[in-house]
């Protein structure tokens, strides 16, 4: 199995995964069973029976991916895809080493106040216990 192969493999999956499982529903004139999904708005598949909506969707699905992959997909279709399957590579946020930790907004007028409470955890556990009561 080559590098290639496993990445489309996976990015498949991704997209199953993205989408769940597929429940068409009945047509409007009633003849035909449709599905399609909002991670994937430019594949939508339309049956006469409910096994055939599935299984037909499941290989347009994983076609789009394989040319997702191949990067022969219209820029603007890729960005109205919000699913994540067949991304190119390095696409997204960068893995961050180590959780940051959250940092917060501090008014300049009340600086003093939280430099005096961080000083001294007791005093903030003081000052908790006098606003409950």
């Amino acid at each position: 199995m080559t590098i290639e192969s496993k990445e489309e493999e996976h990015a498949i999956r991704q997209a199953h995964q993205d989408v769940g499982p597929i429940q068409p529903w009945l047509s409007e004139d009633g003849k035909h069973y449709i599905f399609e999904h909002d991670a994937y708005p430019a594949v939508t598949y339309a049956g006469e029976t409910v096994e055939e909506t599935q299984d037909g969707y499941s290989h347009a699905l994983t076609e789009f991916v394989k040319l997702r992959l191949a990067q022969k997909i219209d820029p603007i279709v890729d960005r109205m895809t919000s699913g994540r399957g067949g991304l190119r590579p390095g696409a997204g946020r960068k893995a961050i080493a180590g959780k940051r930790d959250k940092t917060v907004k501090i008014q300049s007028e009340i600086k003093d106040v939280v430099d005096w409470l961080t000083a001294d955890p007791h005093r903030a556990d003081q000052v908790r216990k006098l606003m409950r009561s």
